[in-house]
């Protein structure tokens, strides 16, 4: 499929999300943004990490997507896209407070508001997960600072541990741009 054919798809999937509102085709918003990726939560009350994840499309941070906006946040998503722009993407997702650093704070605020509707985890068991991804990044050096990940400490344990990077992989991306049924010629 030549890129003509996935930038009119990947259009005509933005207006679908964009039609949401019906009079102001042509951008999306934050509630229509959620409402595409089936988040049914209050304003204010949706995952952090949906937030952040608006947040990252929104490139010229007007509080909206246009879809410039909408083919460049979905580039890091897709399969195609190599580990090093999936890094990149997720380390900048995770840094809430845009300091080059993650901290235990960022994580626990991302991991609190995306998992408990999904998975019952206890304050505890979070805590557990993110001592053990710290301890997994420091690696056994007990003098690095086990309260922030780096960006190269990040790197180092997303490339230790792959799978950490396949939540920021949307399969079904590319299924969006095998062959358009409304494009096949119709047999009658």
């Amino acid at each position: 499929m030549c890129i003509r054919d996935r930038i009119r798809i990947l259009r005509k999937k933005f207006d679908e999300i964009a039609s949401l509102r019906a009079y102001d085709n042509g951008i999306i918003y934050q509630d229509e943004f959620m409402k595409a990726l089936n988040v049914e939560d209050q304003p204010g009350e949706e995952p952090m990490l949906y937030v952040r994840l608006f947040q990252k499309f929104d490139q010229g941070k007007t509080g909206n997507i246009n879809f410039q906006d909408f083919v460049n946040g979905l580039s890091p998503l897709s399969a195609k896209a190599s580990n090093e722009e999936k890094i990149k993407f997720s380390f900048s997702l995770l840094d809430i407070a845009g300091d080059n650093q993650i901290t235990r704070y960022e994580v626990k605020i991302i991991l609190d508001s995306s998992l408990k509707k999904v998975v019952q985890l206890t304050p505890e068991q979070i805590d557990k997960l993110i001592d053990q991804t710290f301890e997994q990044a420091a690696d056994g050096d007990t003098k690095q600072n086990m309260d922030v990940l780096t960006f190269s400490q990040y790197e180092k344990l997303c490339r230790k541990c792959p799978m950490m990077l396949s939540m920021f992989t949307l399969s079904h991306l590319d299924t969006l741009f095998k062959e358009d049924p409304e494009d096949k010629p119709s047999m009658s």
